[in-house]
């Protein structure tokens, strides 16, 4: 079982985002440590707020990834060269600007920094970079002017360099020490005795 503080962030999301559309649906992991926020409108996604990351308050939300479909085919996935990476970076940057401000929350789908040189374009949202992102391939349907859902997974079990812990149950606590019936393996991640991985 996950210790309480382990799902406390989540619970924190969870509860924004039904304040800021109860539209969006919040999917929680048995073991507490995936969330996975699905049907985030465009406008919802430019209001969503995370808590910053703190070593006081032991939080460790990472994003894994983000997928986009269209609110016409809501069943198909739209590959988006380059988005998940982007919005990972997005929100990676955003929390670190808070972290710096001792700000408690932040919002990193609003305004994302642009590399674009026209004036109007200094920063684009999660919306505006995935038409711009779909507009510059000859193999991705272009969704401008297409209303879009999107799905973010994050996770709270990370290991030294911020990559995702994966075997189920055992994620290491803030200390670094590994849940009974795991131990640890290099990187920071614990694995589980009868994974089939490392000594029985």
């Amino acid at each position: 079982m996950p210790l309480v503080h382990e799902s406390i962030p989540f619970d924190i999301i969870a509860a924004e985002c039904n304040s800021i559309d109860p539209a969006i649906e919040a999917y929680i992991s048995r073991d507490g440590h995936t969330l996975v926020l699905s049907n985030v409108s465009e406008e919802a996604m430019n209001k969503l707020s995370f808590p910053t990351n703190h070593d006081s308050n032991n939080n460790k939300l990472t994003l894994l990834t983000v997928r986009v479909s269209l609110l016409s085919n809501l069943t198909l996935n739209v590959p988006v060269p380059g988005l998940p990476q982007q919005l990972v970076y997005a929100f990676n940057n955003s929390n670190l600007k808070a972290y710096r401000t001792r700000a408690l929350l932040h919002a990193p789908f609003a305004i994302i920094p642009s590399g674009m040189n026209e004036p109007e374009h200094h920063t684009l949202t999660a919306a505006e970079l995935t038409d711009v992102l779909t507009s510059v391939t000859t193999f991705t349907k272009s969704t401008s002017n297409k209303e879009k859902l999107f799905k973010l997974i994050f996770s709270n079990c990370t290991n030294d360099n911020g990559e995702t812990c994966v075997v189920p149950g055992c994620c290491p606590d803030s200390n670094g020490n590994c849940p009974s019936g795991c131990y640890p393996e290099s990187g920071g991640c614990c694995t589980s005795k009868n994974s089939g991985i490392g000594p029985e």
